[in-house]
């Protein structure tokens, strides 16, 4: 718990230093005291319609009460089961087009998911509007040899439990964390998952939290990647994302950034060459891209199968993704098959 009066102090010097500076200053956020994200378009009978309906938690207000952190526990593995982290949502008739926050919020009443863009701001709006304080935080991504700053989005929650305690939690990614991580540690939380996929976070300095996940020693094949991990106690650490726990942003920023991903391929390119579908249907993961798919049960017991036509893609989709139509698939396809 040493580190928790270090980030209550860096915390109020931030917010301190905002309020100096102005809402004007670049890249800074609003302060730290006014964080709400009002700008959501989404009511408090929505937000607890989305967790009775869609996610099926129908005593959330006692769980809530009694006791918060399992209650976030429990939420974020709901969503896993019905949020599958994917570009379908992405595709129209006229190519990819970046969802408005209004389609973005279909989208998880729907159980279509998205990215993060979609889905976390969505997720930070319904806890806001269940009292709880929350705010939206700009990430960076690190891929095998590269760093995708500013790629991602993840969620901090203040004072669950005791002022100025924060957790990260970032249902919008494709992996299976399901834990509102407390940052009340000196350098490293506990470890969070199973065997088949074990994360933690680290912190080397305030503000930055690194979510890693644990690999073996044989996955560090590139030189250039041995500053994107982290050894502690003989296990290897390979960093996932970068939180800026500090940077409070709003729904309305994101959709901005998503936005430059939409426009440029580059940034993205699997977003724009293939099909991105990957959720945990009945606790089983299930990966679909155009040439196979992928499936891992909770024992790690790994099944692929070869895709070869678009008749059997739509077939797969359905069979572990009912939730989407016939014609989304088909609109997916089409924007594929014109890129190619």
């Amino acid at each position: 718990m040493a580190n928790l009066s270090l980030l209550s102090t860096a915390y109020r010097l931030f917010s301190k230093t905002r309020n100096n500076l102005g809402s004007s200053a670049l890249f800074l956020p609003r302060s730290l005291s006014n964080m709400a994200n009002e700008t959501y378009p989404l009511s408090k009978t929505e937000a607890v319609s989305y967790l009775e309906q869609t996610l099926k938690i129908t005593k959330w207000e006692s769980l809530l009460r009694e006791n918060p952190l399992s209650f976030l526990g429990f939420m974020l593995s709901q969503i896993k089961l019905c949020a599958p982290y994917t570009n379908l949502t992405f595709f129209s008739k006229d190519g990819i087009k970046n969802p408005t926050l209004e389609e973005g919020k279909h989208f998880m009443f729907t159980k279509q998911g998205g990215n993060c863009f979609i889905i976390n701001p969505f997720i930070e709006a319904v806890l806001r509007r269940l009292g709880l304080q929350t705010y939206c935080v700009p990430a960076s991504i690190f891929h095998w040899g590269s760093v995708r700053f500013f790629g991602h989005v993840g969620i901090v929650v203040r004072n669950l439990t005791q002022t100025d305690q924060l957790y990260v939690l970032d249902p919008g990614n494709p992996y299976l964390t399901t834990e509102a991580v407390p940052i009340d540690f000196d350098r490293s939380s506990p470890s969070y998952g199973t065997p088949i996929f074990c994360y933690k976070c680290f912190m080397v300095s305030p503000g930055f939290v690194h979510m890693c996940k644990r690999v073996d020693l044989s996955d560090i094949t590139k030189l250039t990647d041995r500053c994107h991990f982290f050894v502690e106690d003989d296990q290897y650490w390979k960093v996932l994302f970068t939180y800026n726990i500090f940077e409070p942003q709003s729904a309305p920023y994101f959709v901005k950034v998503n936005q430059t991903f939409c426009d440029d391929a580059s940034v993205f390119p699997e977003v724009h060459n293939d099909l991105l579908l990957l959720g945990y249907p009945d606790g089983v993961m299930v990966n679909i891209t155009r040439q196979q798919c992928l499936t891992v049960d909770k024992y790690g017991k790994t099944h692929v199968t070869k895709i070869t036509d678009t008749s059997q893609l739509l077939t797969t989709i359905r069979r572990y993704f009912p939730q989407y139509s016939v014609e989304r698939i088909e609109m997916a396809m089409k924007n594929l098959e014109n890129k190619n």
